[in-house]
C-alpha cells in the first residue's frame, strides 16, 4: 500500500522515473527478499504472483541493482520450476551490468550461474563459478549454498579430500543449527567423502549424527540418502547383512525413485561379496528397469551418470563370471578404461582393478595381476595426487 500511494505521488509530480528514494529502495528490497523466501519453500504461486507485482522494477531506469537482483529471483524462480533455459537466457541478460553492482549481487548471480551448470553434469564449470561467489561475501559471512556446490562439484569430480576441506566449512556455517535439513545433508556429503578415502570411523560418525538430524525433522529424503550411503559403508567394512536391511530401507523411502539405481547397485556388489549371485542378478535387474523408465521421465539428467551406471551393471555380472575369459577382458579392456574418464566414476575403476589383480593372482598370471596393480596405482593418482584446474 505505502508503494503504491509513493509510486502515485511520483507520477502526480511528473518525477516517476526519478531515482528512488531511500525508503522506497527498502521497501523494493524488502520485497525481492520475501519473493526469495517464497521461492525457497516452495511456495511458487505466491511467488509468481508476487513477481508479476514486481515487474515495475524493469521500468527503474536509474535502479541497477535493483533491477539485476529483481533478475536473479526471476532466475531462482525459473529454476525452481524446472526451466532451466530460460533462467540460463535471464542470466545472460544480465551479464552486461556486473560491472556496476554490489558484491551482494555478484555473489548470487555466481551462485545462480553454478547451480545451473551442476544440473548439466558440468561440474568444472559449476565449481568455477560457485569459488567466484565466495570471493564476493566478507569475511563475518558464510554462504552455505556456494559452498555446498563447491563440495558437491570436488567430490562428484572424483577429488574427496577437497570437498572435506569446503564440507568441514560448510558444516561450522550452521551456527547453531543443530536441527537443519541442510546441516545434515553436508554431514552425510561429508561421511561420503570419509568413505572414500577410508576414514570409516569419522564416516560413521558424521552419518550417525545427519541420520539424527533428519529424523527430527521428519526429512524422509535425507534419511534415504543416509540409509543408501550408510549400506555402502557397512558393505566396505563386511556388515553384509546390515547393509542389505539398509539398502531395503532406502528402497522403500525413495518415493521418486532418483536413487534406487544407484541403491540397487550398492545391494548388488554386496551380494557379490556374500556370493549370492541370484540376488545379485535380480539386484541388477531391477536397476536396469529403473534406469530405463527415468531416461524417459528425466532427460535432464546428465549422460555420464546412465553411461558409468550402465557399465557398473555390466561389470558386476561380468564379475559374478570371472573365470570365463571375456569377462576379465570386459572389465580389463572396456570397463575400467571408460569409467576412469570420469571423477567419482574413478573409484568404481578402481575397485574393478583390485578384483582383477585378485583374480589374476589366484589364477597365477603374474603379468596380468601386476598389470592391473599399476592401473590401479595410477587412477589413485590421478584421484589423490593430481591437482584439479578450477579456472
Amino acid at each position: 500500500m505505502q508503494q503504491r500511494a509513493a509510486d502515485g505521488n511520483k507520477k502526480i509530480l511528473g518525477i516517476e522515473n526519478a531515482p528512488l528514494l531511500v525508503h522506497e529502495l527498502e521497501l523494493y528490497h524488502d520485497r525481492i527478499w520475501v519473493l526469495n523466501e517464497l521461492i525457497n519453500t516452495n511456495r511458487l504461486a505466491e511467488a509468481q504472483a508476487m513477481q508479476s507485482e514486481m515487474a515495475i522494477i524493469l521500468d527503474l531506469p536509474f535502479e541497477k541493482e535493483l533491477y539485476f537482483l529483481y533478475i536473479i529471483a526471476e532466475v531462482w524462480l525459473l529454476i525452481s520450476e524446472f526451466n532451466f533455459p530460460a533462467a540460463e537466457e535471464k542470466l545472460v541478460a544480465i551479464e552486461a551490468l556486473l560491472d556496476n553492482v554490489s558484491n551482494k549481487a555478484l555473489n548470487l548471480y555466481h551462485h545462480k550461474k553454478g547451480y545451473l551448470y551442476a544440473t548439466s553434469g558440468d561440474y568444472h564449470n559449476c565449481l568455477k563459478h560457485s569459488l567466484r561467489a565466495l570471493d564476493y561475501i566478507g569475511e563475518n559471512e558464510s554462504d552455505v549454498n556456494s559452498l555446498w556446490n563447491i563440495c558437491m562439484s570436488y567430490n562428484t569430480l572424483g577429488k574427496p579430500y577437497n570437498a572435506i576441506i569446503y564440507l568441514e566449512r560448510a558444516k561450522n556455517a550452521y551456527k547453531g543449527g543443530l536441527v537443519n535439513t541442510g546441516a545434515a545433508r553436508i554431514k552425510s556429503l561429508l561421511a561420503v567423502c570419509y568413505i572414500l578415502v577410508h576414514e570409516y570411523d569419522k564416516a560413521k560418525e558424521m552419518f550417525d549424527a545427519s541420520m539424527a538430524q533428519a529424523k527430527s525433522l521428519n526429512d524422509d529424503w535425507t534419511v534415504m540418502v543416509i540409509s543408501g550411503n550408510l549400506a555402502d559403508l557397512n558393505r566396505k567394512i563386511g556388515n553384509y547383512n546390515e547393509c542389505i536391511q539398509l539398502c531395503e530401507q532406502a528402497l522403500r523411502l525413495d518415493k521418486t525413485k532418483e536413487s534406487s539405481a544407484n541403491i540397487l547397485v550398492i545391494k548388488a556388489l554386496c551380494l557379490l561379496e556374500m556370493k549370492e549371485f541370484d540376488r545379485c542378478q535380480e539386484a541388477l535387474d531391477h536397476a536396469k528397469d529403473i534406469m530405463q523408465n527415468e531416461e524417459k521421465n528425466n532427460p535432464i539428467r546428465p549422460a555420464a551418470d546412465t553411461s558409468n551406471l550402465t557399465h557398473m551393471f555390466d561389470s558386476i555380472g561380468h564379475l559374478m563370471t570371472l573365470d570365463n575369459n571375456e569377462s576379465a577382458t570386459y572389465i580389463e579392456n572396456v570397463a575400467i578404461p571408460h569409467l576412469r574418464v570420469g571423477g567419482l566414476a574413478k573409484f568404481d575403476a578402481l575397485y574393478l582393478c583390485e578384483k582383477l589383480e585378485a583374480h589374476y593372482k589366484k589364477k597365477k598370471s603374474r603379468m596380468k595381476a601386476l598389470t592391473m596393480a599399476a592401473i590401479a596405482r595410477d587412477i589413485y593418482k590421478e584421484i589423490f595426487l593430481s591437482a584439479l584446474i578450477e579456472n
